[in-house]
């Protein structure tokens, strides 16, 4: 009967084809008019079950600008309030602005047609389904009204488990409770946007991580030098002779598979680059590797036109 209940409808929470996640929360929320939109927030923030909330009036619960704010919903008794956070509070304060004369003893929600009559919970069900069915459509989930309960408990279990073992406290005691184990996940349309703009971050955080890959590179090639210098010389000076000829095919062979690795490399780099814009930088390891590869190869360049300058003034 209250956000402690263990009470469950015959509805299949553990079915992962009705559990709702909070972006699917938030995609429910936004196709649906300010009164859903209210009443959706609210239970999904303070736990209370339809049949509970259409009772609520205006003065039961709290609109402050410091939140968490509290619910005291009827049929409470010893149980702790309920309360809401800033979403819920928001929701709620955009939906009365669409109602005229609302006094402290006037319901929550209400009909459309009648100020005076309770909302028809079937009606803020249809609609919730609805939109679900909009919005889960691809993965053909079953999301009802109640989901917005399992989502609650779901969120709250801290909060819940802390409640469990403080019974009998006043209610700021359980304002407290609500504002540290539960608010931070039951506020999700905050958290929902940092992901959504994630990309950006992850981007920079990928950037990173190849710079730092790429500095060590950087240093294995420092360190490889002197190997890589070895290899060269083993190619071109212990067995090439540039006069006759002979070996130096090998050296070549192994310049030229190099050069058209580094083709490849930056063919793919080009790519990724076109796919991802600004955001990742263009480096081209083998690039760098080359780089190295010609200075090691100077000397060698320099033998070589100078054996060409030799074979000209030859008569």
């Amino acid at each position: 009967m209250v956000p402690l209940s263990s009470e469950m409808t015959p509805f299949n929470k553990s079915n992962p084809k009705n559990r709702v996640e909070a972006d699917d929360v938030i995609r429910i929320t936004g196709l649906c008019p300010p009164r859903e939109q209210a009443f959706f927030t609210i239970m999904r923030q303070s736990g209370l079950k339809p049949h509970i909330i259409k009772k609520l009036r205006r003065k039961d619960i709290e609109l402050n600008s410091t939140t968490p704010c509290k619910i005291d919903f009827p049929e409470r008794d010893l149980e702790p309030p309920a309360f809401i956070g800033e979403e819920a509070v928001n929701y709620t304060k955009q939906y009365l602005a669409t109602r005229k004369n609302v006094t402290p003893d006037s319901l929550l929600f209400t009909s459309h047609t009648n100020q005076n009559k309770e909302i028809n919970t079937k009606d803020v069900s249809r609609t919730f389904r609805i939109a679900a069915e909009k919005v889960a459509k691809e993965d053909h989930r079953r999301l009802k009204l109640m989901s917005l309960i399992y989502f609650y408990r779901d969120q709250a279990k801290p909060y819940l488990k802390e409640l469990e073992n403080h019974p009998f406290h006043n209610d700021e005691f359980y304002r407290d409770l609500y504002k540290k184990h539960a608010l931070p996940l039951l506020e999700i349309e905050t958290r929902i946007t940092i992901q959504k703009r994630a990309p950006k971050k992850w981007f920079h955080q990928k950037i990173e991580s190849q710079n730092n890959q790429i500095e060590e590179l950087r240093q294995t090639i420092v360190r490889d030098k002197e190997y890589i210098s070895s290899i060269l010389s083993l190619l071109y000076d212990n067995k090439g002779n540039w006069e006759t000829g002979e070996n130096i095919k090998l050296g070549d062979k192994f310049i030229k598979l190099w050069q058209e690795a580094k083709d490849v490399q930056l063919m793919h780099m080009v790519d990724f680059l076109n796919e991802r814009k600004k955001y990742v930088p263009y480096v081209d390891i083998l690039e760098e590797l080359t780089k190295t590869l010609e200075n090691i190869l100077k000397p060698y360049e320099e033998l070589k036109k100078t054996k060409r300058s030799k074979n000209k003034l030859l008569p």
